[in-house]
């Protein structure tokens, strides 16, 4: 997963959706406070949580039909 993207994931499994469906880019700027807080708690568990992240991509991809 190296250079893989990491916020996406956390994004989308966040907002249980393709997330710039739901909210405007830039992402940070447009989050609620208990949204961005799950962001960061999952990019956090991502570093040293391979399966995690593994099946959380893959929840993001099916959310945007790959």
């Amino acid at each position: 997963f190296e250079n893989h993207c990491y916020l996406r994931i956390a994004l989308d499994n966040t907002l249980q959706t393709k997330w710039d469906t739901v909210i405007k880019k830039p992402a940070y700027k447009h989050l609620t406070a208990a949204q961005l807080k799950q962001v960061v708690q999952l990019l956090e568990s991502y570093d040293g949580n391979e399966l995690l992240l593994k099946r959380d991509n893959t929840i993001s991809l099916n959310y945007r039909k790959k």
